[in-house]
């Protein structure tokens, strides 16, 4: 069963992967904003959560390469399923520009001295496909194909010296929000925290000329704990009074969605999730791990 609380809004999906790109650059930029470049005064400093142990990550583009390929029935796109081409990376790996690296404040020098110390910022961009909708050299059916995007963000937030552009990616108009709860199935160390179901905000919106629209599901994780509201991730991130801090966001898209109709694209959310969610939950720090 997945439970709404209504906001607003009604949504399509577009059908080319530059455009689901867009549309989690987007989102991650909205992360960005929320988070300002001045740090409250403290009694201690607030130092940055290292990653689990397991996680690794690459040195030279800050991706997390230690999340699954494979969960339940999705596996990582392939260059062999005829959905595209990229000569940049894996097929089913989304690169970040260099500009949104930097306006995240991933890879810079403060990361390049943390890595080593395994508390750097870091993301992992990918598109999974559900194999028992999916035939290899046939066009996608609708919803077969998601895109999961995860931004790590350990100890004092700090962005670079420009900032990042503005919410509302240009072409794009916010037709409104919804919060989803959708059920999940966790490990112990997390299902004692989270119990058994998860919020995401669900985001639609539309190309400015009405042709195309896309939904997004978005979610934070803040010291290991759940959270939808930016407002309250942002005064947790200026006023943690906690040894160590982090925050992460976990984006998640349809590549392919060409209908008004929501509730056939939130029950196939809530299965991505189901198989998504508990992998993605293993690479950062449980409410334990948190000093």
């Amino acid at each position: 069963m997945v439970d709404t609380i209504a906001m607003s809004g009604s949504s399509k999906r577009a059908k080319n992967l530059a455009v689901i790109v867009a549309a989690s650059l987007l989102s991650l930029a909205t992360v960005a904003m929320i988070l300002l470049r001045q740090q409250p005064s403290k009694k201690r400093e607030t130092l940055p959560a290292p990653w689990p142990v397991g996680i690794s990550v690459d040195p030279g583009t800050f991706r997390m390469t230690s999340l699954p390929t494979t969960f339940g029935p999705y596996r990582m796109l392939q260059m062999e399923d005829g959905l595209g081409t990229s000569e940049e990376a894996p097929i089913g790996e989304v690169i970040y520009a260099a500009d949104v690296l930097y306006n995240l404040g991933i890879g810079s020098n403060k990361d390049k001295r943390n890595l080593p110390l395994r508390c750097s910022n870091w993301y992992v961009s990918r598109l999974y496909l559900d194999t028992r909708t999916f035939q290899r050299g046939r066009s996608a059916l609708p919803l077969s194909v998601w895109h999961l995007d995860v931004t790590y963000f350990p100890g004092a937030m700090e962005l670079g010296s420009r900032p990042p552009e503005a919410a509302n990616h240009p072409g794009r108009e916010i037709l409104g929000c919804q919060t989803v709860r959708f059920p999940v199935s966790l490990s112990s160390r997390w299902r004692k925290w989270w119990g058994n179901s998860v919020t995401f905000t669900r985001v639609l919106s539309e190309s400015r000329r009405g042709c195309e629209r896309w939904v997004d599901y978005y979610m934070f994780v803040v010291d290991g704990m759940p959270e939808t509201d930016r407002q309250d991730v942002r005064k947790k991130a200026l006023d943690t009074q906690d040894r160590q801090f982090y925050y992460a966001k976990i984006l998640l898209a349809p590549r392919d969605w060409n209908s008004d109709d929501v509730p056939p694209v939130d029950e196939a959310a809530a299965e991505f999730i189901r198989h998504a969610l508990p992998p993605v939950l293993e690479c950062l720090p449980s409410p334990d791990d948190v000093k």
